[in-house]
């Protein structure tokens, strides 16, 4: 193997014995739960059993990705009372982190309104996630801000790194499936060692799309060398829901094998052989960037 990175997924559905016991049974070693909102009371309910049953599985917990919306969960909301009610929940969420013995809870920066007061969201954005690592501080847990859309809080390294440097403990986490309007060289080679999480998925370039690498158009052999360069020492996590195939590509059901699969050719410097094919049709309709590139009033020219 060219590279000697580990395994990870991110579950977005609740951890079950048998789905853990599955991915163990697969290869992967480190998992990142990504609870819904709605389901937040059983993971505090059931977060000790979790942990033993990911013990007993041989698999690490290493992150807890926290919830983001578009009002409540969004750090820099408009409406100063959505931002507070932000603040207090995400830091609600720490205590079962450490339940949980994640070392690094994950968030989204947030989406700005409107855009031509981006600036001034970015900064509110800032000073809410230093608030928040100033608590994390103290379980002993990383905020890793996570890559973003171009019409999001930390759409590139100059964002991210403003955000990092309200706080020593801050951390990124790279998600090239977002990088539409930056580079992954140029954002890896600008944020380098605070990289300490990644999200892995792949896209057309017009869009995030969650799709397994090789799907679409990411240049993974690149990736891989940027990340190995920069030293970055975590696990390769996947990003792909393994129960929920998007309505844009046409492909079979994934298998925890398939994890393995990837990732294997992925460490070898290799471009990984797609599973499934893009709908083409469905991925011009790019109803997310119609919304919060349109809407907005960004500049949005769909790839010829």
């Amino acid at each position: 193997m060219k590279y000697g990175y580990s395994l990870g997924i991110s579950l977005g559905v609740y951890p079950t014995e048998e789905i853990l016991v599955a991915c163990a049974a697969a290869g992967i070693q480190y998992i990142e739960l990504s609870p819904r909102t709605e389901a937040l009371d059983r993971y505090f309910a059931g977060a000790a059993e979790i942990k033993k049953t990911a013990d007993g599985a041989g698999l690490v917990l290493r992150s807890l990705h926290l919830p983001f919306g578009e009002g409540l969960y969004n750090f820099c909301a408009p409406d100063p009372s959505d931002r507070e009610e932000t603040q207090r929940a995400q830091k609600a969420l720490l205590p079962l982190a450490a339940a949980l013995g994640v070392g690094y809870v994950i968030v989204h920066g947030g989406i700005p309104y409107p855009q031509t007061e981006r600036e001034k969201y970015l900064a509110i954005a800032r000073e809410n996630i230093a608030e928040l690592q100033r608590e994390a501080s103290a379980y002993g847990i990383h905020v890793c801000v996570e890559s973003l859309l171009p019409s999001c809080i930390g759409r590139n390294a100059s964002e991210l790194l403003y955000i990092l440097s309200a706080h020593p403990d801050l951390r990124v986490c790279f998600d090239p499936n977002h990088l539409l309007d930056e580079s992954v060289t140029a954002l890896l080679s600008a944020v380098g060692d605070r990289v300490a999480a990644v999200h892995f998925s792949d896209c057309d370039g017009l869009d995030e799309r969650h799709w397994m690498p090789g799907e679409g158009v990411i240049d993974w052999p690149s990736v891989m060398e940027k990340l190995s360069e920069i030293g970055y020492g975590g696990p390769i996590l996947y990003e792909v829901n393994p129960f929920l195939t998007p309505k844009s590509i046409d492909r079979r059901p994934l298998t925890f094998d398939d994890y393995r699969e990837n990732h294997a050719a992925l460490c070898r410097g290799e471009r990984p052989a797609p599973i499934g094919t893009p709908i083409e049709a469905e991925c011009r309709s790019c109803v997310f960037a119609e919304r919060y590139f349109k809407n907005f009033g960004l500049k949005y020219e769909p790839k010829a």
